[in-house]
């Protein structure tokens, strides 16, 4: 599997379609993971997750996609895990 480029950004208009993030599909060069900024600590994993599980596998349905993301960031958050700036 190919590496992705992971970058926070902050949308300048919650209507465009990176609300919390995107990852770029399987045939594009350079591929990337986009993150919002302005997420809490608890939306931002959950977000990092998701956009990971469809870097994984970009043909898994979105409502799997979602339930999974949000089934593995809670149970992370449940036990601890917090983001550690560097």
């Amino acid at each position: 599997m190919s590496r992705r480029e992971l970058s926070g950004v902050k949308p300048k208009n919650k209507s465009v379609i990176l609300e919390r993030g995107d990852c770029d599909p399987p045939e594009t060069k350079g591929k990337k993971i986009r993150i919002a900024k302005d997420l809490s600590p608890q939306e931002e994993l959950e977000v990092v997750i998701h956009e990971s599980l469809h870097a994984a596998d970009w043909y898994k349905d979105e409502e799997w996609v979602e339930v999974v993301a949000k089934d593995i960031s809670n149970l992370l958050w449940r036990i601890g895990w917090r983001k550690e700036d560097l």
